[in-house]
């Protein structure tokens, strides 16, 4: 009856109908499942082509099959990529060994077949349920892709056959997925008998992707001299795509858990050195998303009791917005920094909201990001002042530097937090006087108000009262002071821009 079905979506159909019946009654199909799964291209076939035979396959008790089978696959490929050497007469000797029809090894359709039975509900719970001791055999096998990414990513893998990057990335994400997997399936049983903590399996991942991965990212940021003279600039390139894949394989499957699991201090400080690495770098800083989305499903489980995560979170952002203003400024890739800030806008506005919707430490956490956010806007347009590389009064709210107008940007998507905005700039002025008594950093804060009275939204009654505190501040600098002739550029610069705060937010009377 099948050859009757042309079609490879009714085949599917027929198929995981065929699976609710007993496999007596369909016995050619009950006999050949395996088969078929066999017989599938290595690299070509997709998940339309095996899904509703691993479905039925489950359904009729054969899971164990299948796992022995993508055990078998992964076994010979890792050892073969592992020991690409082997000579003919030894893999003739092998087949020789053999009791059965040779079976050529296919990991990277064994790697396909296991996401698809840890995706698929019942075939995950089945698998949790009867068959541990099998998945723990399957681990020990992709256990060994550590070994060939070590290589891959220090010596190059240009002798071992087959181990292209597609292949390393998948069976690295499918063994940290699985890691965890195992542990929450354990963890929800409240078995005593878990053999290692979620503590644990963070620890290795994390100390792992320190050892292996973070030197990738050092060795691109410091001199040549410090690169293997074999790489080509080609190689290092690759090395720094897949450092960062795997990265954003780690980070996205910690999120994941993180919805579940609360987190220690002790594992945040190891997410937050891989988080700081990667800030380092325009390359890896693409998993900037990632990292925020991760920073904000940790503010939202551990906040409220938790200090000390509190404080290394505020570091963590100190830091990205420190790194993200010296890339700027350096101007070494800035069309790359641009799209990499605007992919990650939304999610820094869910930080930024996610922080605020926790009443409690509004007076305190809240505080400690819009400060450090002032200080990052106020660090920038300050040294573009001294470098000359920003117009003596802004013409429109676009006028600002790429990092300051990212920050506005978000901010400004929100009243709430344009209010909040303003009260910390007025708080900022009246405990940091002495950040002001630089011509440049005064004219930053002159040019950072008059931007911010090009938008609509901005609070003129807000705007008007921190501009009459800051005119009658220590800081402000006196008419006989500006008339000097020294930083007669700067100088001109904050004139103009205090003419045209004095016509926006003062009265003529004033």
């Amino acid at each position: 009856m099948m050859r009757e079905f042309k079609d490879s979506q009714l085949r599917s159909a027929l198929i995981i109908i065929a699976g609710k019946l007993p496999p007596k009654l369909v016995p050619y199909l009950s006999h050949q499942c395996l088969s078929k799964l066999q017989k599938l291209n290595d690299t070509d076939s997709v998940k339309e082509d095996f899904s509703a035979l691993i479905q039925t396959t489950c359904s009729w008790g054969q899971m164990k099959g299948l796992l022995d089978l993508i055990q078998e696959w992964l076994t010979d490929g890792m050892k073969t990529k592992l020991n690409s050497s082997l000579n003919s007469k030894q893999s003739k000797r092998n087949q020789q060994v053999r009791f059965r029809e040779e079976v050529i090894p296919k990991p990277i359709l064994a790697l396909k077949f296991l996401l698809f039975v840890i995706e698929q509900p019942n075939c995950r719970a089945l698998l949790l349920n009867k068959y541990q001791s099998n998945i723990i055999g399957i681990l020990e096998q992709l256990k060994f892709v550590l070994n060939l990414l070590e290589q891959r990513l220090t010596v190059g893998l240009k002798r071992l056959q087959c181990a292209d990057d597609t292949f390393l990335q998948a069976a690295y994400y499918l063994y940290i997925r699985i890691n965890l997997l195992l542990y929450v399936g354990v963890h929800s049983e409240n078995d005593e008998g878990i053999i290692v903590s979620l503590e644990e399996i963070m620890k290795q991942f994390c100390t792992w992707a320190q050892n292996i991965i973070v030197p990738i990212f050092n060795n691109q940021n410091s001199s040549e001299k410090a690169i293997r003279k074999r790489r080509s600039s080609d190689s290092k390139e690759n090395s720094i795509t897949l450092s960062c894949n795997l990265l954003e394989h780690l980070f996205t499957l910690t999120h994941t858990y993180l919805l579940m699991f609360k987190i220690n201090e002790t594992q945040y400080y190891l997410l937050s050195e891989l988080f700081h690495c990667c800030f380092t770098n325009v390359h890896s800083l693409k998993l900037l998303p990632i990292i925020i989305k991760c920073l904000i499903q940790i503010i939202s489980v551990n906040l409220s009791a938790n200090h000390d995560i509190q404080q290394a979170i505020h570091e963590s952002f100190k830091f990205l917005l420190e790194t993200l203003v010296t890339l700027a400024t350096s101007k070494s890739d800035t069309n790359t920094l641009t799209l990499i800030l605007n992919s990650s806008r939304l999610h820094m506005s869910n930080l930024l909201s996610t922080i605020y919707e926790f009443s409690t430490h509004r007076g305190t956490m809240l505080s400690c990001f819009f400060q450090t956010i002032l200080t990052a806007i106020l660090s920038e347009l300050s040294f573009a002042s001294e470098q000359n590389d920003i117009n003596e009064v802004p013409s429109n709210f676009q006028d600002i530097k790429l990092v300051s107008l990212w920050l506005l940007n978000i901010i400004f998507k929100k009243p709430f937090l344009i209010r909040y905005f303003l009260k910390e700039l007025h708080t900022f002025t009246q405990s940091k006087p002495d950040k002001f008594k630089n011509y440049h950093q005064f004219y930053s804060l002159l040019y950072l108000l008059n931007t911010l009275n090009y938008s609509p939204k901005c609070f003129k009654s807000e705007m008007k009262d921190l501009w009459l505190y800051i005119k009658q501040s220590d800081f402000f600098p006196s008419q006989t002071a500006l008339d000097a002739e020294d930083d007669i550029s700067v100088k001109l610069s904050i004139k103009g821009n205090i003419t045209s705060l004095n016509m926006k937010l003062c009265d003529p009377a004033e």
